[in-house]
């Protein structure tokens, strides 16, 4: 297959794979908003038991501590190299 028609493939897939994470997407603000409307965080459905709970965490403010200690910062910033596929 020549590398025009492989791309052409590609978009089409990714097209189909969005609309498809949009579908999934909406399904699951509709069993959320069901969740919510009965008041639980953990229900049965069937053969599956579905969770939509409140999780908390500590995160690291790296603005904050950049702003008030920069060249601590600095010191123990890590560079990295990734490479990033892109179809345009």
């Amino acid at each position: 297959m020549e590398l025009a028609k492989k791309v052409k493939q590609l978009r089409k897939l990714e097209a189909e794979a969005a609309e498809l994470m949009e579908q999934a997407e909406t399904l699951k603000d509709e069993i959320k908003a069901e969740m919510r409307e009965r008041g639980v965080e953990e229900m049965r459905a069937g053969v599956f038991s579905v969770r939509y709970a409140r999780i908390v965490s500590n995160r690291f403010d790296t603005v904050s501590f950049k702003e008030e200690n920069e060249e601590l910062y600095r010191r123990y910033l890590k560079r990295t190299e990734t490479r990033r596929f892109v179809v345009a």
